[in-house]
Protein backbone atom coordinates (compact mmCIF):
# COMPACT_ATOMS: atom_id res chain seq x y z
CA UNK A 1 0.00 0.00 0.00
CA UNK A 2 2.55 2.21 0.54
CA UNK A 3 4.08 2.10 -2.85
CA UNK A 4 -0.06 3.18 -3.96
CA UNK A 5 -0.54 7.09 -4.61
CA UNK A 6 -2.88 7.26 -1.84
CA UNK A 7 -0.22 4.99 0.56
CA UNK A 8 1.89 7.86 -0.43
CA UNK A 9 4.42 6.43 -2.60
CA UNK A 10 6.16 7.96 -5.63
CA UNK A 11 5.50 8.13 -9.04
CA UNK A 12 8.97 7.09 -9.92
CA UNK A 13 12.31 6.12 -7.02
CA UNK A 14 15.74 6.75 -7.89
CA UNK A 15 18.09 3.58 -8.97
CA UNK A 16 18.74 1.15 -6.12
CA UNK A 17 22.43 -0.13 -4.83
CA UNK A 18 22.95 -3.04 -7.16
CA UNK A 19 26.06 -2.92 -8.66
CA UNK A 20 27.74 -1.15 -5.76
CA UNK A 21 26.02 2.05 -6.70
CA UNK A 22 27.03 4.30 -4.13
CA UNK A 23 24.25 7.27 -4.41
CA UNK A 24 22.76 7.79 -0.86
CA UNK A 25 19.71 8.23 -2.49
CA UNK A 26 19.59 4.88 -3.82
CA UNK A 27 15.84 3.77 -3.84
CA UNK A 28 14.33 7.03 -2.58
CA UNK A 29 11.39 8.94 -4.60
CA UNK A 30 12.14 10.72 -7.35
CA UNK A 31 9.37 13.36 -7.62
CA UNK A 32 10.54 14.78 -11.08
CA UNK A 33 10.76 11.21 -12.81
CA UNK A 34 14.38 11.89 -14.50
CA UNK A 35 15.51 9.65 -17.19
CA UNK A 36 17.83 8.14 -15.16
CA UNK A 37 14.73 6.71 -12.64
CA UNK A 38 12.55 3.66 -12.15
CA UNK A 39 8.95 3.84 -13.10
CA UNK A 40 6.55 2.61 -10.42
CA UNK A 41 4.15 0.02 -11.03
CA UNK A 42 1.94 0.48 -8.39
CA UNK A 43 1.32 4.14 -8.14
CA UNK A 44 -2.05 4.11 -9.29
CA UNK A 45 -3.14 0.79 -8.21
CA UNK A 46 -6.02 0.91 -5.30
CA UNK A 47 -5.49 0.86 -1.24
CA UNK A 48 -5.99 -2.89 -0.58
CA UNK A 49 -7.32 -3.69 2.68
CA UNK A 50 -5.78 -5.73 5.72
CA UNK A 51 -6.66 -9.22 6.87
CA UNK A 52 -9.06 -9.34 9.51
CA UNK A 53 -7.09 -10.17 12.95
CA UNK A 54 -9.97 -11.81 14.24
CA UNK A 55 -10.93 -13.71 11.14
CA UNK A 56 -11.12 -17.38 11.01
CA UNK A 57 -8.47 -18.60 8.63
CA UNK A 58 -7.51 -22.24 6.60
CA UNK A 59 -4.78 -23.82 8.30
CA UNK A 60 -1.41 -23.24 6.85
CA UNK A 61 2.21 -24.29 7.29
CA UNK A 62 5.21 -22.14 8.12
CA UNK A 63 6.43 -21.86 4.45
CA UNK A 64 4.66 -19.30 2.47
CA UNK A 65 3.52 -18.96 -0.13
CA UNK A 66 3.47 -23.10 -0.38
CA UNK A 67 0.65 -25.13 1.54
CA UNK A 68 1.05 -29.44 1.73
CA UNK A 69 1.91 -30.76 0.21
CA UNK A 70 3.92 -28.74 -2.46
CA UNK A 71 1.94 -25.79 -2.81
CA UNK A 72 -0.99 -28.06 -4.21
CA UNK A 73 -3.31 -26.80 -1.26
CA UNK A 74 -4.40 -27.87 1.73
CA UNK A 75 -3.05 -31.44 2.52
CA UNK A 76 -6.77 -33.09 3.33
CA UNK A 77 -9.94 -32.83 1.28
CA UNK A 78 -12.84 -31.97 3.48
CA UNK A 79 -15.04 -34.38 2.39
CA UNK A 80 -14.24 -37.77 0.93
CA UNK A 81 -17.04 -40.37 -0.46
CA UNK A 82 -15.75 -44.05 -0.73
CA UNK A 83 -17.93 -47.04 -1.29
CA UNK A 84 -17.51 -50.74 -3.16
CA UNK A 85 -20.48 -52.95 -4.68
CA UNK A 86 -19.48 -56.62 -4.90
CA UNK A 87 -21.25 -59.54 -6.71
CA UNK A 88 -20.65 -63.09 -6.12
CA UNK A 89 -22.12 -66.04 -8.89
CA UNK A 90 -20.79 -69.10 -8.23
CA UNK A 91 -16.99 -69.38 -8.44
CA UNK A 92 -17.05 -65.55 -9.66
CA UNK A 93 -16.72 -62.12 -7.48
CA UNK A 94 -16.69 -58.99 -9.13
CA UNK A 95 -16.02 -56.08 -7.05
CA UNK A 96 -15.84 -52.43 -8.21
CA UNK A 97 -14.70 -49.31 -5.71
CA UNK A 98 -14.88 -45.99 -6.28
CA UNK A 99 -13.44 -42.85 -4.16
CA UNK A 100 -14.75 -39.01 -4.95
CA UNK A 101 -13.16 -36.41 -2.75
CA UNK A 102 -14.07 -32.77 -2.89
CA UNK A 103 -11.00 -30.67 -3.87
CA UNK A 104 -8.73 -28.99 -1.03
CA UNK A 105 -8.53 -25.27 -1.07
CA UNK A 106 -5.39 -22.94 -2.39
CA UNK A 107 -4.21 -19.12 -2.58
CA UNK A 108 -2.92 -16.69 -0.44
CA UNK A 109 -1.45 -12.82 -0.06
CA UNK A 110 1.96 -13.81 -0.40
CA UNK A 111 0.91 -15.83 -4.02
CA UNK A 112 2.20 -13.37 -6.57
CA UNK A 113 5.85 -11.63 -6.00
CA UNK A 114 6.48 -8.65 -7.80
CA UNK A 115 9.28 -5.92 -8.48
CA UNK A 116 10.16 -3.42 -5.67
CA UNK A 117 10.99 -0.17 -7.98
CA UNK A 118 12.95 0.78 -5.12
CA UNK A 119 15.45 -2.06 -5.45
CA UNK A 120 15.98 -2.07 -9.24
CA UNK A 121 19.32 -0.44 -10.00
CA UNK A 122 18.60 0.55 -13.37
CA UNK A 123 15.63 0.81 -16.17
CA UNK A 124 15.10 -0.32 -19.84
CA UNK A 125 16.37 2.70 -21.21
CA UNK A 126 19.64 2.44 -23.46
CA UNK A 127 20.17 6.47 -22.73
CA UNK A 128 21.04 8.44 -19.96
CA UNK A 129 23.25 8.16 -17.26
CA UNK A 130 22.98 4.15 -16.15
CA UNK A 131 25.92 3.44 -13.88
CA UNK A 132 25.10 -0.17 -15.01
CA UNK A 133 26.25 -0.24 -18.32
CA UNK A 134 27.93 -4.18 -18.53
CA UNK A 135 26.84 -7.32 -19.14
CA UNK A 136 24.26 -8.36 -17.94
CA UNK A 137 22.64 -5.47 -17.26
CA UNK A 138 22.25 -3.09 -19.71
CA UNK A 139 21.73 -0.99 -21.65
CA UNK A 140 18.55 -2.99 -22.51
CA UNK A 141 17.49 -2.87 -26.37
CA UNK A 142 14.69 -0.92 -27.42
CA UNK A 143 12.92 2.14 -25.72
CA UNK A 144 9.12 1.58 -25.66
CA UNK A 145 9.01 1.56 -22.07
CA UNK A 146 12.51 3.14 -21.46
CA UNK A 147 11.77 3.80 -17.62
CA UNK A 148 10.23 0.38 -16.69
CA UNK A 149 12.44 -1.74 -14.09
CA UNK A 150 15.00 -3.27 -16.09
CA UNK A 151 14.37 -6.84 -13.75
CA UNK A 152 17.80 -7.88 -14.24
CA UNK A 153 18.74 -5.30 -12.28
CA UNK A 154 15.97 -5.59 -9.55
CA UNK A 155 17.56 -7.38 -6.45
CA UNK A 156 15.24 -8.98 -4.07
CA UNK A 157 14.38 -5.76 -1.59
CA UNK A 158 14.91 -5.10 1.73
CA UNK A 159 12.19 -2.75 2.25
CA UNK A 160 10.23 -5.33 3.29
CA UNK A 161 11.85 -7.07 5.59
CA UNK A 162 11.64 -10.43 3.84
CA UNK A 163 13.33 -10.09 1.00
CA UNK A 164 10.16 -10.50 -1.27
CA UNK A 165 7.16 -7.92 -2.28
CA UNK A 166 4.21 -9.69 -2.17
CA UNK A 167 1.79 -7.77 -4.59
CA UNK A 168 -2.28 -8.08 -5.95
CA UNK A 169 -2.57 -10.52 -8.31
CA UNK A 170 -2.67 -9.00 -11.93
CA UNK A 171 -5.45 -11.39 -12.81
CA UNK A 172 -7.60 -10.83 -10.11
CA UNK A 173 -7.14 -6.50 -9.04
CA UNK A 174 -6.73 -7.89 -5.47
CA UNK A 175 -4.54 -9.86 -3.18
CA UNK A 176 -5.48 -13.68 -2.86
CA UNK A 177 -7.02 -14.30 0.16
CA UNK A 178 -6.22 -17.49 2.56
CA UNK A 179 -7.66 -20.64 0.79
CA UNK A 180 -9.80 -18.06 -1.34
CA UNK A 181 -10.07 -20.47 -4.62
CA UNK A 182 -10.79 -24.66 -4.39
CA UNK A 183 -9.40 -27.17 -6.44
CA UNK A 184 -11.32 -30.05 -8.61
CA UNK A 185 -12.85 -32.67 -7.52
CA UNK A 186 -11.23 -36.15 -8.15
CA UNK A 187 -13.11 -39.63 -8.96
CA UNK A 188 -11.35 -42.88 -9.34
CA UNK A 189 -12.95 -46.15 -9.97
CA UNK A 190 -10.84 -49.47 -9.91
CA UNK A 191 -11.95 -53.26 -9.82
CA UNK A 192 -11.11 -56.36 -8.21
CA UNK A 193 -12.25 -60.14 -9.51
CA UNK A 194 -12.02 -63.00 -7.91
CA UNK A 195 -12.25 -66.74 -9.37
CA UNK A 196 -12.35 -69.89 -7.28
CA UNK A 197 -9.64 -72.47 -9.20
CA UNK A 198 -10.49 -75.32 -6.99
CA UNK A 199 -11.11 -75.05 -2.96
CA UNK A 200 -8.00 -74.60 -2.55
CA UNK A 201 -6.60 -72.20 -5.29
CA UNK A 202 -8.35 -68.49 -5.72
CA UNK A 203 -7.10 -66.41 -8.37
CA UNK A 204 -7.22 -62.28 -7.86
CA UNK A 205 -6.87 -59.36 -10.88
CA UNK A 206 -7.00 -55.94 -9.44
CA UNK A 207 -7.36 -53.01 -11.69
CA UNK A 208 -6.22 -49.39 -10.10
CA UNK A 209 -7.57 -46.81 -11.44
CA UNK A 210 -9.66 -47.45 -14.23
CA UNK A 211 -11.51 -44.17 -14.75
CA UNK A 212 -9.39 -40.83 -12.57
CA UNK A 213 -11.16 -37.98 -13.86
CA UNK A 214 -10.97 -34.40 -11.84
CA UNK A 215 -13.67 -31.70 -12.81
CA UNK A 216 -15.04 -28.47 -11.23
CA UNK A 217 -13.44 -26.41 -8.64
CA UNK A 218 -13.10 -22.41 -8.88
CA UNK A 219 -13.32 -21.07 -12.31
CA UNK A 220 -10.43 -18.77 -12.90
CA UNK A 221 -8.47 -18.18 -15.57
CA UNK A 222 -5.99 -20.40 -14.72
CA UNK A 223 -8.52 -23.17 -15.13
CA UNK A 224 -9.57 -22.38 -18.54
CA UNK A 225 -5.63 -22.25 -19.55
CA UNK A 226 -4.97 -25.49 -18.10
CA UNK A 227 -8.74 -27.53 -17.37
CA UNK A 228 -9.31 -30.19 -15.28
CA UNK A 229 -9.11 -33.92 -16.34
CA UNK A 230 -7.08 -36.80 -16.17
CA UNK A 231 -4.10 -35.09 -15.91
CA UNK A 232 -4.91 -32.23 -14.06
CA UNK A 233 -6.31 -32.13 -10.73
CA UNK A 234 -5.00 -28.99 -8.71
CA UNK A 235 -3.47 -25.72 -9.11
CA UNK A 236 -0.61 -24.28 -7.01
CA UNK A 237 1.48 -20.53 -7.25
CA UNK A 238 3.04 -20.06 -10.19
CA UNK A 239 6.10 -18.98 -8.51
CA UNK A 240 8.59 -17.36 -10.33
CA UNK A 241 7.35 -18.95 -13.55
CA UNK A 242 4.23 -16.09 -13.90
CA UNK A 243 5.87 -13.15 -15.45
CA UNK A 244 3.66 -10.57 -12.79
CA UNK A 245 4.73 -6.95 -13.80
CA UNK A 246 8.50 -8.33 -14.72
CA UNK A 247 7.73 -6.06 -17.80
CA UNK A 248 8.46 -7.83 -20.31
CA UNK A 249 8.08 -5.00 -23.25
CA UNK A 250 11.65 -4.53 -24.95
CA UNK A 251 13.38 -6.22 -22.04
CA UNK A 252 15.91 -8.89 -22.55
CA UNK A 253 13.45 -11.42 -22.20
CA UNK A 254 11.43 -10.58 -24.98
CA UNK A 255 14.42 -10.18 -27.30
CA UNK A 256 14.90 -13.46 -26.77
CA UNK A 257 11.18 -15.38 -26.83
CA UNK A 258 9.21 -12.73 -27.76
CA UNK A 259 5.84 -14.94 -26.91
CA UNK A 260 5.33 -16.13 -23.67
CA UNK A 261 4.34 -19.46 -22.42
CA UNK A 262 0.83 -20.20 -21.59
CA UNK A 263 1.97 -21.29 -18.32
CA UNK A 264 4.17 -18.01 -18.15
CA UNK A 265 1.14 -15.95 -18.53
CA UNK A 266 -0.81 -18.16 -15.50
CA UNK A 267 -0.40 -16.68 -11.44
CA UNK A 268 -1.32 -20.22 -10.33
CA UNK A 269 -0.34 -23.47 -12.77
CA UNK A 270 -1.90 -26.69 -12.94
CA UNK A 271 -0.70 -29.86 -10.38
CA UNK A 272 -0.90 -32.81 -11.87
CA UNK A 273 -2.84 -35.71 -10.81
CA UNK A 274 -2.38 -38.37 -13.85
CA UNK A 275 -2.60 -41.58 -11.97
CA UNK A 276 -1.72 -44.93 -14.51
CA UNK A 277 -3.16 -47.70 -14.27
CA UNK A 278 -2.02 -50.51 -13.14
CA UNK A 279 -3.23 -54.36 -12.96
CA UNK A 280 -2.12 -57.16 -10.24
CA UNK A 281 -2.69 -60.56 -10.38
CA UNK A 282 -2.59 -62.74 -7.43
CA UNK A 283 -3.06 -66.45 -6.23
CA UNK A 284 -3.63 -67.82 -2.94
CA UNK A 285 -3.09 -71.64 -2.82
CA UNK A 286 -3.99 -73.27 0.46
CA UNK A 287 -1.69 -76.35 1.58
Amino acid sequence: NVLTKAGGGAPCYQPGTLGGNSNPNAGAPDPTCASTSVANPYYNASIQPLLDRNGWYEPYPNEAPYQPPAGEGTSIAPNVFTGYLSYKHDKITVTPTFQLNQGTTYGSPLSVYGLDPRACGSNQSNSGSNPYTGAPFGPVPGTDTPQNPNYLTCAPTSFTGNGNLAIPNPQTGSFDGMGQYRDPWQFNLGMQFGYDVSNKVHASLFLANIVNRCFGGSKEPWQQAFAPGNLVCGYATNGSFYQSNFFNGSSPSNSVNPTLASFEQQSYGPVGGNLPFNAYFSLQIKL
